[in-house]
C-alpha cells in the first residue's frame, strides 16, 4: 500500500452485511490495519447512516434484507443510493453466490472491486485499498475541479469588478428639465450615465451582485454636488431605499451642502422592506434641509400605500398613467383623482413621460403641477450651452 492509499486517522469504512460473523472478522481484520469501521446489517439502514456521515469506502453484501425484511439483490441498490449521495464513496462489492449478471452491474454502477465469499483477509484488505485509490482519486479530481471552478468565478468576480471601476471612473450625469404649468423651469432630474458602453441599469444590476450599490450612489451625489452651481433650480436625486438606509451615505456626502435645492427620489419603492425605521430616516433628511418624492405612483398598490406611509413632499406619476392619457378618458380619470389626492396630503405632482403637445395639454388640464418629458426637454450634461439648448 503506498503512503497515499494508506488508511489515516480520518480514513473509515462502513460495513453491510446481514452475517454478523462476517462483520466481525473484517471489522478485526480492518481495524488492525488503522481503518476505523462501522457496521449496519440491511439496506435501509445503510443509507440513512450514509445520509448523514461521510465514509471512505462500503463494503457491501450483494443479497440484504430489504424493509420488507426479505432478502434480495439489494447491494446493487444500495451501491446506486451511495452514489447520488456521495459520488466519491469507493464500493467494494462481496457475495457468497458471484454471477455473470451481478459482476457486470456491479461495474456499471463502477463498483471498485466484486469479491467473493469467504473473503481472505489479504484478499479484503486489496480490495478496500483498491476502493481507497478510487476514492481518493475521485476526491482529488473533484478537489482540482473545484479549485477551477474558484479561480474561474474569482476571474470573473475581478472582471466585473474592473468594468463597474470604469464605469464609475468617468460617470457622468446628464439633468432633464422640470417645468410648472405655466412653463417656468423649476428643477432638473439628474440621471446617470456610465463612462462604459453599459446602460444604467446594467451598472446597477452589476453592482448589486458586487454588493457596491453604495459606490455608486456615491459617485452619482459627489457628481450632482460638483454640477450644483451650473444647474437651475432642484435637483431631483434618484436613490433605492437602501441607500436610504445605509447610515452616513446621504447626510455625510457632498449633497448635504445644497440639501434645501435636493428632492432625494425614491425609486423601486416597492422593495422597501422596514417602513419605520425608512420614515425615521427620511424625518432625518428633512430636519437637513432635503425633500423626498415618491417615483413612478400608479405602478401598484405598493406605491398608493408607500404614498401613505413615507408622506412624501412631490409625487411622481408612473409613465403608465401619462403616456396616452390624451387618448384615454378612464386614465384621465384616474390621473386626476391621483392628483386630488396627492394635492389633500400636500405633496406636488410631477407627470413624467410628456412625449407630445396633446399630453402635454391633457395633463394640465387634469391638475398636474409639474411636467417633465421629451417633449420639453432632453437629459443634456450640465454644460451651459446644453442646458439653455434643453431648456
Amino acid at each position: 500500500m503506498t503512503s497515499s492509499e494508506s488508511p489515516n486517522p480520518r480514513t473509515s469504512v462502513l460495513i453491510v452485511d446481514d452475517d454478523p460473523s462476517f462483520a466481525r472478522l473484517a471489522v478485526a481484520h480492518l481495524e488492525t490495519e488503522g481503518y476505523e469501521c462501522a457496521v449496519v446489517l440491511g439496506a435501509e439502514e445503510a443509507r440513512c447512516i450514509l445520509e448523514a456521515r461521510c465514509f471512505d469506502v462500503v463494503v457491501c453484501d450483494l443479497w440484504l434484507p430489504g424493509s420488507d425484511g426479505l432478502v434480495a439483490p439489494n447491494g446493487l441498490d444500495l451501491l446506486r443510493a451511495a452514489r447520488l449521495l456521495q459520488p466519491e464513496l469507493g464500493v467494494v462489492l462481496v457475495t457468497a453466490e458471484p454471477a455473470v449478471d451481478s459482476a457486470i452491474a456491479a461495474l456499471e454502477l463502477d463498483a471498485s472491486a466484486y469479491v467473493s465469499k469467504p473473503l481472505a483477509p489479504a484478499r479484503l484488505r486489496s480490495a478496500v485499498e483498491r476502493a481507497l485509490r478510487r476514492c481518493n482519486e475521485e476526491r482529488r479530481i473533484a478537489a482540482s475541479a473545484a479549485s477551477r471552478m474558484e479561480l474561474r468565478l474569482r476571474q470573473e468576480v475581478e472582471t466585473r469588478q474592473r468594468h463597474l471601476d470604469a464605469a464609475l471612473d468617468g460617470l457622468r450625469v446628464a439633468y432633464q428639465p422640470i417645468f410648472d404649468r405655466r412653463g417656468r423651469l423649476v428643477g432638473h432630474e439628474a440621471l446617470m450615465r456610465p463612462a462604459t458602453f453599459q446602460r444604467p441599469p446594467e451598472v446597477l444590476d452589476l453592482a448589486t451582485q458586487l454588493g457596491r450599490e453604495n459606490d455608486v450612489a456615491s459617485t452619482v451625489f459627489r457628481c450632482v454636488a460638483s454640477d450644483a452651481a451650473r444647474v437651475t433650480g432642484d435637483l431631483y436625486v434618484n436613490v433605492l431605499p437602501g441607500d436610504l438606509l445605509e447610515e452616513g451615505l446621504v447626510e455625510d456626502s457632498p449633497l448635504a451642502d445644497i440639501a434645501s435645492r435636493v428632492i432625494l427620489e425614491v425609486t423601486e419603492a416597492g422593495s422597501i422592506r422596514n417602513v419605520r425605521r425608512l420614515r425615521q430616516r427620511l424625518a432625518l433628511f428633512r430636519r437637513l434641509g432635503f425633500r423626498v418624492a415618491l417615483d413612478d405612483l400608479g405602478a401598484g398598490f405598493s406605491a398608493l400605500a408607500r404614498l401613505a406611509q413615507l408622506e412624501p413632499d412631490v409625487v411622481k406619476l408612473d409613465r403608465s398613467l401619462t403616456a396616452r392619457v390624451d387618448e384615454s378618458p378612464r386614465l384621465q380619470r384616474i390621473v386626476r383623482t391621483l392628483v386630488e389626492l396627492c394635492s389633500l396630503e400636500g405633496a406636488q405632482v410631477v407627470a413624467e413621460g410628456i412625449e407630445s403637445r396633446a399630453v402635454h395639454r391633457t395633463v394640465i388640464r387634469l391638475g398636474c403641477h409639474l411636467l417633465q418629458g421629451f417633449a420639453l426637454g432632453r437629459p443634456v450634461f450640465a454644460t451651459p450651452r446644453d442646458l439653455v439648448i434643453a431648456s
